[in-house]
């Protein structure tokens, strides 16, 4: 493609129209997360004490997390010139805490899943869990429209937590009960 075209085309495929790639810090080079490798680099997550939630969809459309990794691409961690992204997830970072975000790609179950884990101190990680949040509804929002999905919480006490797969809660029930005292 003569220079022209590879900008118009990389216009296109921007975070402002597409969200198919997002440009990194040194100008003229991007990252388009659906090209990434499939599995995750190595990486210690401690997540003792952290919030999680998952978005479970019965049909999850294809590139839905990339386009969530293009949006949040500010807050990907980064660490001696490197980026925690892969095609089904990420590990971000903002002041203090970090998120790991994942797309399971088959459950026995036959639903897909975007998993998300924050870890830090407790008001911080809410404003972090909050953006991510805030990201995914926008998504839905602004291509898919009619999507059906599912807000769970997992089951946070002792025994569920050292159980291999604990109970998940929809959110929509657990603030009916909270409403109803």
């Amino acid at each position: 493609y003569a220079d022209e075209e590879c900008r118009q085309l990389l216009n296109l495929m921007n975070k402002e129209k597409f969200e198919l790639c997002y440009e990194l810090e040194e100008k003229g080079r991007f990252i388009s997360p659906q090209l990434l490798p499939q599995t995750p680099p190595e990486y210690r997550f401690n997540f003792s004490g952290g919030l999680e939630f998952r978005f479970r969809y019965a049909f999850m459309p294809e590139g839905l997390i990339s386009r969530l990794i293009v949006r949040l691409n500010h807050l990907i961690r980064k660490e001696q010139g490197r980026q925690f992204i892969w095609r089904y997830g990420a590990v971000l970072e903002k002041e203090g805490c970090l998120a790991e975000i994942i797309q399971t790609r088959f459950s026995s179950e036959g639903h897909r899943d975007i998993s998300v884990r924050v870890t830090g101190s407790d008001y911080r990680k809410k404003d972090l869990l909050t953006d991510i949040r805030n990201a995914i509804d926008d998504i839905h929002r602004k291509s898919f429209r009619h999507i059906n999905y599912k807000i769970l919480i997992p089951c946070n006490s002792a025994k569920c937590s050292t159980s291999g797969s604990p109970k998940l809660f929809q959110l929509d029930e657990l603030n009916s009960l909270v409403e109803a005292g």
